[in-house]
Order: structure tokens, then C-alpha cells, then sequence
């Protein structure tokens, strides 16, 4: 499980309002992207299998499920480093570096 810190000041509610966000929107692609492709593959299993008649339909509709749920697990990963990103901003924050270096 990740671990979403919260903003020390009480009252900056702006950035614990985006990390909410950002941790609510990795719940429901991870989330939906992980049984998107379990249920993909089960549906692939049952084709090669052959256990149901119309395999080829079966076959279909389990591949675009893997397909599907393929962006849905990008963009969880994608939450990950955006609110991996809120804890860096606070640890820049409360040691009062700028964390921002000048381009040459």
C-alpha cells in the first residue's frame, strides 16, 4: 500500500485536496485496469480452452479487455508520481530550499 502524506500547514487545504484527488483517481485505475485485465485473460483462457461455444467472440472480448486495461494501469502509475511529486514539495518546503535550479 502506498502511503499518501497529508500537508503539515492546516491552512494550505490545496495540496491535500490534490493529493486527495490524485490518490482517489489511482484507487479507480488501478483498480479498474488490474480486473479489466484479469478479466481479459480469463476470457482469453476459456477461448483457448474451449469451454463455451463461440470462442472466437470470447477470444475477441478478451483481448480488447487486456488492451483496455493497459492505459488504465499507465495512468495509475502516472498517479504514483504525482503524488510522490506533493512529497517532494514538501520536503523542499519545510527544509526552505528552492527547489527549482537555473537552466544554463
Amino acid at each position: 500500500m502506498m502511503k499518501v502524506s497529508r500537508s503539515s500547514d492546516p491552512a494550505d487545504p490545496t495540496i491535500s485536496a490534490a493529493q486527495t484527488r490524485w490518490a482517489i483517481a489511482l484507487s479507480v485505475s488501478a483498480s479498474a485496469g488490474f480486473l479489466s485485465d484479469i478479466a481479459g485473460i480469463s476470457l482469453c483462457a476459456v477461448s483457448y480452452l474451449g469451454v463455451l461455444p463461440g470462442s472466437d467472440l470470447l477470444n475477441i472480448a478478451g483481448t480488447w479487455l487486456i488492451v483496455a486495461g493497459l492505459p488504465l494501469i499507465f495512468f495509475a502509475a502516472h498517479c504514483m508520481d504525482k503524488i510522490d511529486s506533493f512529497g517532494e514539495t514538501e520536503r523542499v518546503l519545510e527544509s526552505g530550499i528552492s527547489g527549482h535550479k537555473a537552466r544554463a
